[in-house]
């Protein structure tokens, strides 16, 4: 494992000028889950999170608590009712640190994957009937990122988009706004995906490959519902 030190700073990434230009993104009215980790315990598991597999716990960069996920991790909300709890309109945001090309890293990057069942009880991977939707960017070093996904008219026939965004070294902001069919993806504001045709996803997970040790951290996170 390769481990990095915290010399955090707040900078927010910049969008690529030939990225599409939009940033009418508008958090839903209902918080439905809401965590900036400032109330936890630095080196303990999130109190209001549950893990599916690998490992996680609190840590502080740059004088902010976030969770650092490792280990193959996969982290969920912890949602007291049984079953699906994201409704036909809602809003997800979340904050995460982008490290620039450092300690040679390589290529490395987190995944929020909804679900498009009802059973929590396992991560349901980033591809297949069982995945409704997929955001997969870069963590380190990379401008090119990805989605996956099933619209309504496909069977277990992934979907999968390309596009190109530039982050910069600190803190930067994801939002998603999904309106019955319709999800749209924003990277500090702007709009960097628009697909007008997704399968209704039932609830979330964030998914960390490898084994890195201070690398992928999460803070901010917000479930809203309406869109």
């Amino acid at each position: 494992a390769i481990s990095k030190n915290n010399d955090a700073d707040d900078e927010i990434g910049e969008a690529d000028p030939s990225a599409a230009t939009s940033s009418d993104f508008k958090r839903g009215s209902v918080i439905l889950f809401q965590d900036d980790f400032e109330g936890e315990v630095v080196g303990e598991f999130p109190s209001k999170w549950d893990l599916l597999d690998g490992a996680a716990e609190v840590k502080t960069l740059g004088g902010k608590k976030a969770v650092e996920v490792t280990n193959n991790g996969v982290i969920t909300p912890l949602i007291k009712e049984k079953g699906a709890y994201l409704p036909e309109e809602f809003t997800i945001e979340y904050d995460f640190y982008y490290w620039d090309s450092k300690d040679d890293i390589g290529l490395n990057d987190l995944k929020l994957c909804l679900a498009s069942v009802a059973d929590r009880s396992q991560w349901p991977g980033y591809y297949g009937r069982e995945i409704s939707f997929a955001l997969i960017h870069a963590v380190c070093d990379a401008e090119g990122h990805h989605v996956r996904y099933e619209n309504n008219n496909t069977d277990g026939d992934s979907k999968e988009v390309s596009f190109e965004y530039k982050f910069k070294k600190g803190w930067n902001h994801v939002a998603l706004s999904f309106n019955k069919r319709a999800m749209k993806v924003y990277f500090n504001g702007t709009r960097v995906v628009n697909l007008p045709n997704v399968k209704q996803p039932t609830w979330l997970s964030f998914q960390v490959p490898f084994e890195y040790h201070n690398l992928t951290f999460i803070r901010n996170v917000v479930i809203a519902k309406g869109a």
